[in-house]
């Protein structure tokens, strides 16, 4: 089950831009809007961090560690502890101008998909047990 479930229109920015104003904003961004569905204080367990970035063209033009750091990092003290929470993550970038097929979808990503528009679907829940991953 999801602690957290948010989309976040536009375009992520890179961790390695060297405009760090640019970023700053953007991990801000990130961050009010899982902070409008957080409840609570940090996390301590281990996590699973699931982010899809969906834009328009063929390529998103950013590689997927440079993309999903400045996310984790947003998250920081908010949802969990520290970003060494994550333990499990699961990252991807899909056309939106190709055929998309998301298997599990959820209301958040519909949402995202009907505005037309490039957003990433980020998803925290609790990493799986060791059972779990073997089931």
């Amino acid at each position: 089950m999801a602690l957290l479930e948010i989309i976040v229109e536009g375009t992520p920015i890179s961790h390695q831009t060297r405009n760090r104003a640019a970023l700053k904003a953007w991990q801000k961004i990130v961050r009010d809007q899982a902070a409008t569905h957080w409840n609570g204080p940090p996390r301590h367990e281990k996590m699973k961090l699931t982010v899809i970035y969906f834009h328009r063209g063929s390529k998103a033009g950013l590689d997927h560690d440079n993309m999903v750091k400045p996310i984790q990092d947003a998250l920081n003290r908010l949802v969990y502890e520290d970003d060494r929470q994550i333990t499990h993550a699961e990252i991807a970038q899909l056309s939106l101008d190709e055929t998309v097929e998301v298997p599990n979808v959820t209301r958040a990503i519909v949402e995202g998909l009907a505005r037309g528009e490039d957003f990433l679907w980020i998803q925290v829940e609790l990493a799986p047990t060791e059972k779990e991953r073997k089931d």
